[in-house]
Formats: C-alpha cells, sequence, structure tokens
C-alpha cells in the first residue's frame, strides 16, 4: 500500500561489494518503508529513490514521508541503519546526507565509484 517510485541506471559492474551494494539499498529502502508506513493512510505516503554513477561517483537519493510524531524530533538521533550508511560512505571516500524539510525526510549518499576523487559540485 505504498507507492514506490524508483529510479536507478547503474553500470552491470560497481566497485562495491556484494554485501555492501545490498546494505545501501536495504538500510535506505528500510528506513524509507518504516517512516512511510507510520504514516496516515490518507497521506502521500511515496518513497523515491534515485541512483546513478555520475562523474566516478555513485550517487543514491532516497525521500520519504516523515510521520507526524517524527516532526518536533528534527535533528535528534539517527534512524536504524544511518550509522551503517555513514561508515560506507567513510570506507569509500564519500559522503552522507539527511535532511529534512515540509513533511519530507531525504538521504543522499555518495560513494567513489570510479578512479577519480569525489568533486561533489561536480557529482
Amino acid at each position: 500500500g505504498i507507492p514506490f517510485d524508483c529510479h536507478c541506471d547503474l553500470p552491470a559492474e560497481l566497485p562495491l561489494e556484494g554485501v555492501e551494494l545490498c546494505s545501501l539499498f536495504s538500510n535506505v529502502l528500510d528506513n524509507a518503508f518504516r517512516a512511510a508506513e507510520a504514516c496516515p493512510r490518507d497521506a502521500d505516503r511515496t518513497v523515491s529513490l534515485s541512483a546513478a554513477v555520475k562523474n566516478g561517483v555513485l550517487i543514491l537519493s532516497c525521500s520519504n514521508p516523515l510521520p507526524p510524531q517524527a516532526l518536533p524530533q528534527k535533528g535528534r538521533g539517527h534512524g536504524l541503519g544511518l550509522g551503517i550508511l555513514e561508515d560506507l560512505a567513510r570506507r569509500h571516500s564519500g559522503e552522507l546526507k539527511t535532511e529534512q524539510a515540509d513533511g519530507i525526510f531525504k538521504t543522499t549518499i555518495w560513494l567513489q565509484a570510479g578512479a577519480a576523487e569525489i568533486d561533489l559540485d561536480r557529482a
């Protein structure tokens, strides 16, 4: 009962171990779907995910609605799995960014996926 919008444009081979790639997607999506499930059924509960490699950087972005009870806790603590995502970003010369605005939570992670260093202004 949760709409899912997914756009992935990824090469067949990525410089991540299978378990890391699985951990990346499963942690992001698990957090997103848990939050959407906690929202009222009459709300827009859409989870959106995009992933692509640009300029040698794997960029994964996911947005989901924030449950009403989560809104007052702005900036407090980590969701389940965000620590794992931070560790993945660190190990792959990347960055994890989370933000929330207007009832939407967005997670973006950049991971080194090529020989060049990450330039977030160009990625």
